[in-house]
């Protein structure tokens, strides 16, 4: 996984942290907004993170994933990924 888009994004503790964008999408039942990413540098075998975008006074929040109806979809987003990456 080459050439992905950084981002900063600030952890509860308030540190600096840099991740790299894989994908982005809507789970349309439920019209919930999803970002997969990586923490992993310079390598084709990375981990996956998944959470859920929050929109809050304006401002963006990653937080974690507890529906398990959203990790269907999110595994599926994944097994779709890997596919169009082969």
């Amino acid at each position: 996984m080459k050439d992905l888009k950084e981002i900063n994004v600030i952890d509860k503790e308030g540190n600096k942290i840099k991740i790299k964008l894989i994908a982005m999408f809507k789970n349309t039942l439920n019209n919930r907004r999803f970002m997969l990413y990586t923490l992993d540098d310079n390598t084709d075998l990375v981990d996956i993170h998944a959470c859920e975008i929050k929109e809050k006074d304006n401002k963006l929040s990653l937080e974690s994933i507890i529906d398990e109806e959203d990790w269907y979809v999110i595994q599926d987003a994944i097994r779709k990924l890997c596919i169009n990456y082969e």
